[in-house]
C-alpha cells in the first residue's frame, strides 16, 4: 500500500509539471495537424485542450505555452476569460512563447522566442516581443538570416 501511495504522489506531481500527454488531449478534444513537432516542456491547456487548434508542419520549441482560458479575471469580473486559439499550418513558435486565448496565429507565421501572442498574427509574418507584433515577413527574415550566414566567419 505505501508503494501505491508513493506512486501515486510521484504521478501526480509529473502532470503537475507535464500535463496530460498529447494522446490525452487529443481524447479530449485538442486537434494536432500532421507532422507537427511538439517539443519537450512544452505547456497545452489541458482544462480547455478541445478549444485548441494546431495546424500540419507545426513545430512547437521548449518551453512554450497555449493558453485557452485566463482565470485571471476572475477576482475582478467574476468570469474567466476563455477562448479558442488556432496556430495555422506551418506555423513556427519559439521557446518559452506564450500563445493567449483568442489568438490566432497564421499559416508559415514565426513567434519568436519569449514573445506574448495576444491577438491575430497574419499569415507569413515574423512576430516578436510582448505584446508580440509582426516586425516583417518571413520572406524578409529568410533573405536576411542568408545574408548573415554567408558573411559568417564560422
Amino acid at each position: 500500500m505505501n508503494r501505491l501511495k508513493h506512486w501515486i504522489h510521484w504521478l501526480r506531481i509529473k502532470l503537475r509539471l507535464t500535463g496530460p500527454d498529447l494522446d490525452t488531449l487529443q481524447k479530449r478534444g485538442l486537434q494536432i495537424g500532421k507532422d507537427t513537432n511538439i517539443q519537450p516542456g512544452v505547456i497545452i491547456d489541458a482544462s480547455h485542450c478541445w478549444l485548441i487548434e494546431i495546424g500540419d508542419r507545426v513545430t512547437i520549441a521548449p518551453a512554450a505555452m497555449i493558453l485557452a482560458h485566463d482565470a485571471s479575471t476572475l477576482p475582478f469580473v467574476g468570469y474567466a476569460k476563455v477562448a479558442r486559439v488556432r496556430i495555422g499550418t506551418g506555423a513556427f513558435i519559439g521557446a518559452g512563447a506564450i500563445i493567449l486565448p483568442g489568438s490566432r496565429i497564421g499559416d508559415y507565421a514565426v513567434i519568436g522566442a519569449g514573445a506574448v501572442v495576444s491577438g491575430e498574427i497574419p499569415p507569413g509574418m515574423v512576430a516578436v516581443g510582448a505584446p508580440a507584433r509582426p516586425v516583417m515577413t518571413v520572406a524578409e527574415y529568410r533573405e536576411r538570416e542568408l545574408e548573415r550566414m554567408s558573411q559568417s566567419a564560422v
